[in-house]
């Protein structure tokens, strides 16, 4: 489904086994499930479950859902066993969701069993992939894979990641940061291949009251702010 402006609404729906291939050298790739750009979006009560978006080389976006501007929300929804694939130099962004824009929140959804693949470089988001944006009060369990996405959670700009919990990755860290100034609030972050929050060279995350143990590479990694928060090892702070 491809929605551009004006308003979408979905509830109580089904998206299973779509898959947008693009066999060019030169294209990319977007929603496997739904591609909604400039719109005011409201999702709510659907399941996403085996979508998927590939190119040769190019990069893909959102294996089951992929947002670009506008406004709105995705709520209730379960999003298992999608991925954005790319066979060669290109990179996968948002196994399951890739979102652009300030003005949208993801919400009290579950996510299993996603991931991306391509370059090593910048595959990114096994889960989710947000440049600005909210995940809130949402579970994320079991995604990932042996290609690592860097983060189950990748988070950019301004984008805030809230009351969550990010367990059980393959081989990847429970949230990275890869630009801007994102909020990592009240999570838990905890049995995880990698960090339980990471960043990339100029991400300056801000951290509070979050849990993070049990990971396969420590608790927090990060050059940023970190506050009343519970990790393994040591990091300056309150």
């Amino acid at each position: 489904l491809y929605h551009s402006g004006g308003r979408l609404r979905i509830d109580n729906c089904a998206f299973l086994t779509n898959t947008l291939p693009k066999s060019s050298w030169s294209t990319y790739s977007r929603g496997g499930g739904i591609a909604v750009v400039n719109a005011d979006t409201q999702i709510r009560n659907t399941l996403f479950r085996e979508c998927h978006v590939y190119a040769r080389h190019y990069d893909t976006f959102g294996g089951a859902l992929y947002v670009l501007g506008g406004s709105g929300r995705v709520e209730a929804c379960v999003f298992t066993n999608n991925s954005a694939q790319v066979e060669d130099n290109g990179s996968g962004w948002g196994g399951a969701v890739h979102v652009s824009g300030s003005m949208f929140l993801v919400s009290n959804s579950f996510f299993a069993a996603n991931f991306v693949s391509g370059a090593v470089a910048s595959r990114r988001g096994a889960a989710i992939y947000m440049n600005g944006g909210s995940l809130w009060r949402s579970i994320l369990d079991g995604n990932g894979n042996a290609a690592n996405a860097f983060g189950v959670v990748c988070a950019a700009g301004s984008a805030g990641v809230s009351n969550c919990l990010v367990v059980r990755s393959v081989a990847e860290s429970g949230v990275a940061t890869v630009s801007g100034s994102p909020r990592i609030e009240n999570c838990t972050l905890a049995d995880l291949a990698g960090w339980g929050i990471t960043n990339s060279a100029g991400a300056t995350p801000t951290i509070r009251n979050c849990i993070a143990w049990g990971n396969g590479m420590g608790g927090i990694g990060v050059n940023g702010t970190v506050t009343y928060s519970c990790f393994q090892g040591a990091l300056g702070g309150e």
